[in-house]
């Protein structure tokens, strides 16, 4: 009859795993976490782009109404147009500065041009944002609308 045999014991070496099977797996998982990494900072800084271009669109929408209101009223005839304005501190928002120019049009001078440049820094680069409206040269809505209610009193 034939004998059977046990089968070999396993030897120590071949337990576990091989310096060069670890290398491996400890590569693949750093690859791995860099693009994780990567992925989650570009997130980041994609948001934080975002929230700056939101503040500048809201600064602009301010600065324009403000104008609009206070600074545009009723001019008189022949009044050149109002003088080029630039702030390098506005209050609420933070690290954010805007210049505004103005451009007369001869064939409608009922009208002005504003052009509002908001710019602030984002990783130590300057970043901006130009901003249009054509502005009425008449009195504010608000203005008027008090000379339509009548007296207190």
């Amino acid at each position: 009859m034939a004998e059977i045999r046990a089968p070999h014991p396993p030897r120590a070496s071949a337990a576990g795993f091989t310096l060069v099977e670890m290398m491996a797996a400890v590569g693949i998982l750093a690859f791995g976490m860099s693009a994780l990494i990567g992925v989650l900072s570009a997130g980041v800084s994609g948001r934080r782009n975002a929230e700056a271009q939101s503040r500048a669109v809201a600064l602009a929408g301010h600065v324009l109404f403000e104008l609009e209101e206070r600074y545009l009223r009723a001019p008189r005839p022949g009044d050149p147009p109002p003088a080029d304005l630039a702030v390098d501190r506005v209050d609420g928002y933070p690290g954010m500065r805007y210049t505004v120019r103005f451009v007369a049009d001869e064939e409608h001078p009922e009208l002005i041009l504003a052009r509002v440049r908001v710019q602030w820094r984002q990783q130590g680069e300057v970043q901006s944002e130009e901003f249009q409206r054509i502005l009425p040269l008449h009195e504010s809505y608000s203005v008027r609308v008090g000379r339509l209610r009548p007296e207190n009193g």
